[in-house]
């Protein structure tokens, strides 16, 4: 079976847990037509987007092939112990904060023992500092090219009075617009990762990682301007603990 198969029949079955695992293990193990190549699946790209990872199980809910469908806050359709990697990108701050922690604790079940979830999102820290600091180069730089991408009335307002942009518009829409429900700092990730039960939680930059399979899946910085996304953004990763940690 291969891998386009198993997406229409994970589309078809959403609901039934025991189909999904078997057409997967089937994907996994079973010869395919056509000489074709089994795609194995390294990992679980939740909130996926136009971000199609190849080997991945990309999922998002929209559900429009050749993605998956899968709402990231309810239980996943998967057994414990079962994956070797989840990568989200910018999806976790779109979340409430008690569906976020349903997420942690799906992606801790399914992670193996050792396995890693790695998840990039917009940074509070940024957004603190982006305020403090209003009047760097740089943040002017960065408030101008958000409200004239994404609140140009906002901008046009501003160009009227002539002066610097209130930062006090973009933390607003930052936390209004795009459907964000929760911005979160390191601090409370860290907090929360911790209390579902993973360790080695670190903050890594964009596109690296220890983890090869892990390396370059950051996508988002194509989607808007990569100085913008790199000053923007966090990338942590946290590790299922191995069997011989517990």
């Amino acid at each position: 079976m291969r891998l386009l198969e198993v997406q229409t029949e994970l589309l078809k079955t959403q609901s039934n847990v025991t189909s999904i695992m078997n057409s997967l293990q089937q994907a996994l193990n079973s010869p395919t037509n056509n000489n074709d190549k089994v795609q194995p699946i390294k990992g679980l790209n939740l909130g996926c987007g136009t971000n199609i990872l190849k080997g991945w199980l990309n999922t998002d809910i929209s559900g429009q092939s050749p993605i998956i469908y899968l709402d990231a806050g309810k239980p996943f359709p998967f057994k414990d112990n079962y994956l070797d990697y989840i990568f989200s990108e910018h999806m976790f701050e779109h979340l409430t904060y008690e569906s976020g922690k349903s997420m942690l604790r799906e992606c801790y079940r399914t992670l193996k023992p050792g396995g890693v979830l790695r998840l990039t999102m917009p940074a509070l820290e940024f957004l603190i500092k982006l305020y403090n600091e209003s009047e760097t180069a740089l943040h002017q730089r960065y408030a101008r090219w958000s409200l004239q991408q994404f609140a140009p009335q906002m901008y046009a307002d501003c160009v009227k009075r002539g002066k610097s942009v209130p930062m006090a518009m973009i933390m607003n829409n930052f936390m209004r617009f795009w459907g964000h429900q929760m911005i979160y700092d390191f601090p409370l990730l860290e907090a929360m990762l911790t209390d579902v039960g993973f360790l080695d939680i670190k903050r890594c930059e964009a596109g690296q990682s220890d983890h090869v399979f892990l390396r370059g899946l950051e996508h988002h910085g194509d989607v808007i301007p990569k100085w913008a996304n790199e000053l923007e953004s966090m990338t942590v990763e946290a590790a299922k603990p191995s069997l011989s940690r517990k």
